[in-house]
């Protein structure tokens, strides 16, 4: 039984993992098309430079405590009502 936990903690680890390569492979082929094609588009800044600024931002206590209830669950816990 604790073995199937972390077999399913791997698979969806595994299956982050290959989400977030496919997104780079998609912002690094839209590089290429504007670097390629029209240079003058081509973003002064990197994509994520974006995404850290935003990450930077204060998390709400309704998105800490679903963040809270996911990472318990993920960790085999269970949350109580």
């Amino acid at each position: 039984m604790q073995f199937k936990k972390h077999l399913e903690a791997y698979e969806e680890k595994r299956e982050s993992d290959m989400k977030l390569q496919d997104k780079l492979n998609y912002v690094l082929g839209q590089y290429i098309s504007f670097s390629f094609n029209d240079p003058k588009k081509y973003p002064k800044k990197p994509y994520f430079d974006e995404l850290d600024k935003k990450k930077k931002e204060v998390m709400s206590e309704d998105e800490m405590e679903e963040v809270i209830k996911r990472n318990t669950l993920m960790m085999g816990g269970i949350i109580k009502k």
